[in-house]
């Protein structure tokens, strides 16, 4: 007779582990919710035998210290700010009320990668809805959002439906790519998820034309990393590693010289245009008056910062003075999470972020050492490489993400069996 796992309590923080997995692709509300039953489970679930006692739990907390720190020493007028943190302090003890086992860390990923796909699978539904019509001529299609431009030059400026923020219904363009990124990394770095090699192969070929759509320069950097990082892994002769490096190459330059974003940046490069220049509206050019304007933030005030609900407004101050008028416009941040943190929090904010990466990385290549696996090693190149073109902690889809993955990250044990149960997979009762 077999024992139904699913309805004991000590299994309730494990499905809401998996709604939250699954709902995260979809947006704030849905991931909300999924991180409310998630916390629900927690509560229910509660046993003090299986809380993990692991001091790297507290390297997300101290990042979310040096936010509350900072907001009273500069005086913060908006306790909402800090709210918007709280995944810096949720995650950490969700992951320290429970020790979850390998199966269902790894039902966890699954459901993850499930969440990916339906949620791409909806933007593009949505994308062709929103392109198709009828009228007297019959069917129509048109993918252009704006008027009188051509279908090339509409997605370099954001209006095509099938590219870019148009494309990407859930998130914005930026996280929704490094969704997909971590999807592939999973898919590559954990094929026993999906036995199948045909069926891992669909997976990823979809996920990278997703990617090709939502137009995320820096996407293109993670998945050229990903496939290096797993080309080199492979247990294969020199010879065919270049091969493979080869091909994957000759992939990467014809896809990025096909998409009309990276090939205008590249155009832009070789003539020069990749200078500061006052004027940028668009892409790389504009990311470089924002990194200009954080830096003379920081050069006047290092130490201290300048608070987390100061901090857009004194960047607002710099883009006014050096006449930045589209950053301006726009009320950019950063784009640099270290940067906009160092702005926020003063040299302690920057430090404690540091210190998060340094523990990852750390507990990546322990990962590596009992695992055989380089998967969290890539994830955590993922989050790095989106950090540097991102400020990742001032959106509830990066930092919701970044403290999710980190705690998954920080909380995998050495000591996993693989004949641990899931509540989709009970033990029999002789």
């Amino acid at each position: 007779m077999k024992t139904i796992e699913i309805f004991k309590t000590n299994r309730f923080c494990f499905i809401g582990a998996v709604i939250f997995a699954f709902s995260i692709a979809f947006g704030q509300t849905p991931a909300t919710i999924g991180l409310v039953l998630w916390l629900v489970g927690s509560c229910f679930g509660f046993d003090r035998n299986l809380v993990q006692r692991n001091v790297l739990l507290l390297l997300p907390v101290l990042v979310f210290i040096t936010y509350v720190v900072g907001y009273f020493i500069t005086n913060g007028n908006d306790f909402s700010f800090l709210e918007r943190k709280a995944s810096l302090l949720v995650f950490p003890l969700i992951f320290f009320a429970h020790k979850y086992t390998k199966p269902e860390r790894n039902v966890i990923l699954k459901a993850f990668v499930c969440g990916v796909f339906l949620s791409s699978l909806i933007c593009l539904t949505v994308s062709v809805y929103n392109s198709t019509g009828y009228n007297s001529e019959g069917f129509n299609f048109t993918p252009n959002v704006l008027e009188n431009r051509g279908f090339f030059e509409s997605i370099m400026y954001g209006g095509n439906y099938f590219f870019g923020n148009h494309f990407s219904i859930f998130h914005q363009t930026v996280y929704f790519a490094l969704y997909l990124c971590a999807a592939i990394a999973i898919m590559l770095f954990k094929p026993s998820l999906v036995s199948k090699r045909k069926n891992r192969f669909l997976f990823i070929s979809f996920f990278l034309l997703i990617i090709f759509l939502v137009s995320n320069k820096s996407a293109f950097i993670a998945v050229m990393v990903i496939f290096l990082i797993w080309i080199g892994s492979l247990d294969l002769p020199i010879i065919k590693r270049v091969v493979l490096l080869s091909i994957m190459a000759l992939i990467a330059i014809a896809t990025l010289f096909s998409n009309p974003r990276t090939k205008a940046m590249f155009q832009k490069v070789d003539e020069g245009q990749m200078v500061l220049n006052k004027d940028a509206r668009y892409g790389f050019p504009l990311r470089l008056l924002c990194w200009d304007a954080a830096i003379s933030l920081i050069k006047q005030n290092s130490v201290i910062g300048y608070g987390g609900t100061n901090a857009q407004s004194e960047l607002n101050q710099v883009y006014q003075k050096k006449e930045y008028k589209y950053a301006l416009r726009d009320k950019l941040n950063a784009h640099n999470l270290f940067m906009q943190v160092w702005i926020e929090n003063g040299v302690l904010g920057l430090l404690a972020s540091l210190l998060v990466f340094y523990g990852l990385f750390v507990q990546a290549f322990r990962h590596k050492k009992f695992e055989h696996n380089n998967l969290f090693i890539v994830l955590v190149t993922l989050l790095l490489i989106s950090s540097l073109f991102e400020s990742i902690f001032s959106r509830f889809s990066g930092i919701l993400f970044f403290s999710f993955l980190s705690c998954f990250i920080f909380s995998a044990r050495e000591n996993k069996l693989e004949s641990e149960p899931t509540p989709f997979n009970p033990k029999k009762d002789n």
